[in-house]
């Protein structure tokens, strides 16, 4: 996931970006059923879509990105969270 998004970065590529989004539980619509991912997954997902979007300003991606960075731990505990705020 990481070497997607460094691969391509800055290029902000519709097919990779949704391939990364889907490993960000958080930004599944609700009618998605609930995946099971490794907080690493997840962060590695996260940290791939800034660098897909690196450099572009696209103000919708940096507000998702931040939200994400931000959000407060889910039902795990904070489990991980460290990595994916990174």
């Amino acid at each position: 996931l990481l070497g997607m998004g460094a691969a391509r970065r800055g290029t902000m590529d519709a097919a990779v970006s949704k391939m990364l989004f889907l490993h960000i539980p958080a930004r599944h619509p609700h009618s998605y059923p609930d995946l099971e991912l490794s907080p690493l997954v997840q962060a590695a997902a996260l940290v791939g879509a800034g660098l897909l979007y690196q450099g572009s300003a696209h103000r919708l991606m940096t507000e998702v990105l931040l939200g994400e960075i931000g959000r407060r731990p889910g039902a795990d505990g904070g489990k991980g969270r460290e990595g994916y705020a990174l």
